[in-house]
């Protein structure tokens, strides 16, 4: 449902939290799709073949990365995205040792910092709390029951969450611009998600 793009937003922000907490107050991370793209292609490396790495992961890994700039100065001040998150920041990554952890662990503390801390205070913004209802497959089996008819949409009404664009069953259902209204009425601002979503093009 959700594109690599918004899903991999909340790691730009982790990154900047953590230069800034540690490293340069006044970081910004660049915008542009040269930068975009090289957090998506490592944040696709590092799922391994899953939809996404795992938040823990992510956190380690940006940890490392930023702990890494402290021995350097140079290149703190010519710092791209591509240094944090390119090849060679997989391959950092990737001989980061249980001894490497404790003095990363060691850094994160004179900082205020730890990692799991990190997990609560950078959260995916992107993500709406009824994302996950934009488009409840199982509903499907239901709303098939009585397809198109007035007492199908009675059984809808009581045992789903109506009218989604995303539904193959809703598109053919003769009933759909009534539920659609019915879903506006009682769920306003999930209605309003899927309108958005459909017009983006539904599931990524």
């Amino acid at each position: 449902m959700e594109t690599a793009a918004r899903r991999n937003r909340w790691v730009e922000r982790l990154f900047t939290l953590l230069m800034r907490r540690t490293l340069d107050e006044g970081f910004r991370f660049p915008g542009g799709g040269l930068a975009r793209r090289a957090v998506d292609g490592c944040m696709e490396v590092l799922a391994g073949g899953a939809e996404a790495p795992s938040r823990e992961k992510v956190v380690d890994f940006c940890v490392c990365q930023v702990y890494a700039l402290t021995f350097d100065a140079k290149m703190l001040r010519g710092w791209t995205p591509a240094h944090s998150f390119g090849r060679k920041a997989l391959e950092r990554f990737a001989r980061n040792t249980s001894t490497h952890r404790y003095w990363e662990d060691r850094w994160l503390k004179e900082h205020g910092l730890a990692r799991g801390g990190l997990l609560h205070e950078v959260r995916d913004r992107s993500q709406h709390p009824l994302a996950k209802f934009l488009y409840p497959e199982y509903e499907d089996a239901t709303k098939r029951r009585r397809i198109g008819t007035e007492a199908g949409l009675y059984v809808c009404s009581l045992s789903t969450l109506l009218w989604t664009p995303l539904s193959p069953v809703c598109q053919e259902c003769a009933m759909a611009e009534k539920c659609r209204e019915m879903t506006c009425e009682r769920y306003l601002e999930l209605y309003r998600l899927r309108v958005e979503h459909g017009k983006q093009g539904g599931r990524s």
